[in-house]
């Protein structure tokens, strides 16, 4: 729900959405703590909170648990691109991707679409 609320602009909806997330996996995290998923989920909505700390060791805990899963690697990208992480979030998207369909419209990867290594993994997708 959170992107279609910042592609409104609507940023008390982005807020709320983001705090009724991060709620929800603090949950699921005291049930399972070795959750990945819930994890990267969670980051997003922390960093969209401005709690940028705790967003970066969530991301990093799910890539610890799961370091070759392609949906963590993928999630890890989006976060460590939107917090200007270029060189991380090109380093957790190669092997994590399998079309160009998705990463070529992941408003997500934006800050990545100028760089050399993003180019050259989009070109050796098949389309």
């Amino acid at each position: 729900a959170i992107p279609a609320y910042e592609e409104i602009g609507d940023q008390e909806n982005v807020l709320k959405h983001a705090r009724i997330g991060v709620e929800r996996v603090e949950k699921i995290l005291e049930a399972d703590p070795e959750n990945q998923r819930a994890y990267y989920l969670g980051s997003s909505g922390l960093m969209v909170l401005g709690q940028m700390d705790k967003a970066l060791e969530w991301t990093e805990r799910a890539l610890e648990l799961n370091p070759r899963d392609q949906a963590t690697r993928y999630n890890a990208a989006c976060f460590y691109a939107k917090n200007g992480e270029i060189e991380k979030a090109l380093d957790c998207l190669e092997n994590s991707v399998t079309s160009r369909t998705w990463i070529e419209n992941d408003p997500d990867l934006n800050a990545l679409r100028d760089q050399p290594r993003y180019r050259a993994l989009v070109d050796s997708l098949p389309t």
